[in-house]
């Protein structure tokens, strides 16, 4: 499923701005040589359509397909599509251990989330679409995932070259093109995203306009150690790491979804991440991994000297009155 038949299934008109910007954006992504490389081998040693399948293994990867005869040359051509920063997956028979343990939030995730058959699922900020899966093995209606990085992309397509027709998109669109998208979602999720933008406030309303009416809005984030209604704005870097803006405490966190005239009907208490959870791999192989920017003699700071990243789960819904 494409975003263009999304929209059919809602009786609806792509909207020209954003069909102009994928169009862009899918054209680059698929002129990568990258994904030519992706694209001769698996012209190569085309997948033979009864073994394409969608299952998820005792570990949580998502595993897609069956084992393929040329194993070396698929892992091969999956390492191009390096860093693989969320997973773990398996692919045709190829294990793909990826930076984050991301079944690790997932599990933190499922008491929010809750029942999601029959569900429609808007995924904000998806990465390379691991949540998504999930979701679709659950049994969502309609997952449309969201990530304006090529990369992700890349590794998406390729991923679900091995699974069967399944009610799930992931297109190269982020947060700014979501002022195009209806309010038909049961659930829209913003994991991992708030801290990566100046304004979380405003990226959480818009994330709430996409909501139908009923609909709750599940949010994943740092949160920090500190006082109250205090947020940590780190001058370069946090742990090592470029891209934040404002990390909170718990009690600023709320009174940010106050001012974005949401409520919060549930929320997790904060966990550490901690080096188990993210960390270096054959498939992630370059940078810094979390266990770098942790004091080595406290891991309750940085080595910045900043509180050290906990997360949070809140799922919200729209303020009443």
């Amino acid at each position: 499923m494409n975003i263009e038949t999304w929209f059919e299934r809602q009786q609806r008109p792509l909207p020209e701005p954003l069909r102009q910007v994928l169009a862009t954006r899918r054209q680059q992504m698929f002129d990568d040589p990258r994904w030519l490389a992706w694209r001769t081998w698996a012209e190569q040693h085309p997948v033979d359509p009864d073994s394409l399948a969608l299952d998820i293994g005792d570990d949580g990867a998502v595993v897609l397909g069956h084992a393929v005869a040329d194993a070396t040359g698929l892992a091969n051509a999956l390492r191009e599509f390096m860093p693989w920063r969320k997973g773990p997956f398996v692919a045709g028979g190829v294990r793909i251990d990826a930076e984050w343990r991301s079944e690790l939030k997932w599990e933190r995730a499922l008491p929010f989330v809750g029942e999601l058959h029959g569900r429609s699922v808007c995924d904000i900020g998806s990465g390379n679409g691991y949540y998504a899966f999930r979701a679709a093995h659950e049994g969502a209606r309609h997952v449309l995932a969201l990530d304006p990085t090529p990369m992700y992309n890349l590794q998406f397509h390729a991923l679900s070259s091995f699974a069967p027709a399944l009610p799930l998109t992931l297109e190269p669109a982020g947060y700014e093109e979501c002022e195009f998208l209806p309010p038909v979602f049961d659930q829209v999720w913003l994991w991992g995203i708030l801290y990566h933008h100046p304004d979380p406030v405003a990226v959480m309303q818009n994330a709430a306009r996409l909501m139908r009416r009923g609909g709750r809005l599940i949010v994943e984030t740092i949160v920090v150690d500190g006082p109250a209604g205090w947020a940590l704005v780190p001058a370069r870097t946090y742990t090592l790491a470029r891209g934040f803006w404002l990390l909170p405490t718990v009690s600023a966190l709320h009174e940010w979804v106050r001012r974005a005239d949401l409520e919060v009907e549930a929320a997790s208490e904060p966990v550490w991440t901690t080096p188990d959870e993210q960390r270096v791999t054959e498939w992630r192989t370059e940078g810094d991994c979390l266990a770098d920017g942790l004091d080595p003699s406290d891991p309750t700071l940085t080595v910045e000297g900043y509180p050290a990243p906990q997360r949070i789960f809140l799922r919200l819904k729209r303020r009443q009155g």
